[in-house]
């Protein structure tokens, strides 16, 4: 299953758990969402963004490390880019779920055709709430998965005899 169609399928699980109403606008609104997603490739981007945090957070841990081979620290970046990129549809749900609620369906779909009307001024000047939200929102799911990562990293390394 595609990330998109699991981020459609996570939205369509928030409304039936009573967080929303779940009838035809909705499920057309979630659908255009999801679409805007993809336009924007806003996964891609999130994982390249991780990718190279990942590499700097990585490079700087293993300064200090001078005795870990290079493969095995290519082995565990490897280890924290899957991580994230097993967690990744957590980051997407967050993300609708903000444009949810700033925009209607209609605003979505004008969105997805862009930015030549009225709608691309109001997407302008939302744009810094958004992106303000998807940073905590980013930022929090990133430490929770860096936790992760780094638990997963420290048992690889153990593994061969090195411990951080």
């Amino acid at each position: 299953m595609t990330y998109l169609k699991r981020v459609a399928t996570g939205l369509c699980l928030l409304l039936a758990l009573g967080l929303g109403t779940a009838h035809a606008e909705d499920t057309a609104k979630q659908e255009a969402i999801v679409e805007l997603l993809k336009v924007t490739k806003t996964a891609e981007l999130t994982k390249k963004s991780a990718v190279s945090s990942l590499q700097l957070f990585l490079g700087q841990k293993y300064k200090k490390r001078p005795d870990i081979p290079d493969e095995l620290k290519q082995k565990t970046f490897d280890i924290a880019v899957e991580t994230f990129n097993e967690n990744m549809d957590g980051m997407l749900v967050s993300m609708a779920q903000i444009y949810e609620e700033i925009f209607t369906l209609q605003e979505i779909q004008g969105l997805v055709t862009f930015y030549k009307t009225d709608l691309g001024q109001k997407v302008i000047n939302k744009m810094p709430g958004i992106m303000e939200k998807a940073m905590v929102v980013g930022a929090q799911w990133g430490q929770k998965i860096a936790a992760i990562a780094v638990e997963r990293i420290r048992k690889e390394l153990a593994s061969d005899g090195y411990d951080i």
